[in-house]
């Protein structure tokens, strides 16, 4: 009987102590571009790894366990290194976690998940293999989106304590951080999630023998799940397996940034819009942009150089921080998403044009801005003097009538120069036209019926 030790100390290096001394070779591999970007915590076999990578045409997987039906901004980090495996020729494998998610993960928590139902964990299964297809899907570069309810279905616990419990020594298993401090609480653990690892395991043993997965990645919590998911496969195949653990991502004031913390920002434009989600990253911290262009871009080391350069001249402008917003954007939610938000913002707030403009797509733009509501009927004619007056754009007709003259009254972004200026139908865009009053005074008025 062989035994599963889950601690492999042997193979385990902690990448924020420990450099390779080895001499880079001029064509790094993605284990040398993730390092210098940031990416690794801990990984086993560094020095194999640094020199050679992994065999060509192998795979990579990272699980997620279905507890939302989407992920957020704090998966990115994890989402992003699966897409440099994909970008180097590997084949990224997705786990959704329809078995692990009925299970729940003890790791990096001080207490119990709650137990979701059937009918939750699908609606959830299905949002984020959405939210997961969108962003590894590439023209060239294939990927695989498992659920591992799939292998797990028809095994029955007699099998599985026989094939894969019979590897694991509990006193090992006692050892792991996540057990130790549940054990230490008041509430404990569960056998529940007790034997959460015992499943994540034989999702690599599995991945292993049937899809070609030779690395398993995850988050800096990850590191006993995965080294007993190596272990597992060492024992009953004899084959080698690796791992590696990525950093939780915070910002620069050491904040973690996830779904835990205060209002989530999710990858699903059903539950943060696309324009929400772009102005995340328009108003980050200066401090985060350099480290953030690492993690969330595919740019050169020596262009986010120049970024940071350019930036630091007029940090006011928040020009790393568009370069971001733009590149994320468009890797979450593809290129054309990621223009319209753009645009919307440019086109509001930058006297841009508008005149194509939908009100669908600016509704998130417009979402604290002033909005009235009126009858065609009762505008159509009617002096803009008298309007802006009527909505409060300006306190006085005097008033409205300097600021014509001075320059300093748009309608739809356009200029008025006529102080006796009507509104009529031809002012009117997707069912609604925009007033400003001076430089940051904006009013939606939205036609009904």
């Amino acid at each position: 009987m062989h035994r599963l030790v889950v601690h492999s100390r042997s193979t385990r290096t902690n990448f924020h102590h420990r450099r390779s001394t080895h001499q880079v070779r001029s064509h790094a591999n993605v284990f040398q571009t993730l390092r210098d970007r940031g990416f690794i915590s801990q990984i086993s076999h560094q020095e194999t790894l640094m020199e050679k990578g992994i065999p060509h045409g192998s795979s990579v997987y990272i699980g997620f366990d279905p507890t939302a039906d989407s992920l957020h901004v704090g998966n990115l980090l994890t989402l992003m290194t699966l897409a440099h495996f994909q970008k180097a020729g590997y084949t990224p494998i997705a786990v959704v976690g329809g078995a692990t998610g009925m299970i729940g993960d003890p790791s990096g928590r001080n207490s119990e998940r709650n137990l979701l139902d059937e009918e939750t964990l699908s609606h959830n299964v299905q949002g984020i293999s959405h939210v997961l297809g969108r962003c590894l899907q590439s023209e060239d570069k294939p990927y695989k989106l498992v659920n591992n309810r799939d292998w797990f279905r028809d095994m029955d616990v007699l099998t599985f304590l026989r094939e894969v419990g019979k590897h694991f020594r509990v006193n090992s298993m006692l050892e792991k951080d996540s057990v130790k401090s549940r054990l230490e609480s008041t509430q404990g653990i569960s056998f529940t999630e007790f034997s959460y690892m015992l499943l994540q395991g034989y999702d690599y043993f599995h991945l292993n023998k049937h899809h070609g997965c030779v690395l398993q990645l995850g988050g800096s919590d990850q590191w006993g799940n995965i080294t007993a998911g190596m272990s597992l496969i060492h024992y009953k195949s004899g084959r080698e397996a690796y791992g590696m653990t990525i950093p939780l991502l915070t910002n620069s004031a050491g904040e973690k940034i996830g779904k835990s913390t205060g209002a989530p920002i999710w990858l699903s434009a059903s539950k943060t819009s696309v324009y929400e989600f772009y102005q995340y990253f328009i108003r980050m911290e200066d401090g985060d942009m350099e480290r953030f262009l690492k993690f969330f871009t595919f740019l050169p080391l020596q262009e986010i150089t120049e970024i940071m350069n350019t930036h630091q001249k007029d940090a006011s402008k928040r020009y790393a921080q568009r370069i971001l917003a733009q590149k994320v954007t468009e890797f979450v939610h593809g290129s054309e998403a990621m223009m319209r938000a753009k645009t919307s913002a440019e086109s509001i707030f930058e006297g841009g044009d508008i005149t194509k403009s939908k009100y669908a797509d600016l509704e998130d733009v417009f979402r604290d801005l002033p909005k009235f509501e009126r009858k065609m009927a009762d505008i159509d004619g009617k002096d803009l003097v008298s309007f802006v007056v009527e909505i409060g754009a300006t306190d006085s007709k005097s008033n409205a009538k300097k600021l014509i003259q001075q320059g300093g009254m748009y309608l739809n972004n356009r200029k008025v120069d006529d102080i006796k200026y009507k509104i009529s139908s031809q002012d009117i865009l997707d069912g609604f036209f925009l007033i400003r009053s001076g430089k940051k005074n904006l009013f939606v008025i939205r036609i009904v019926e």
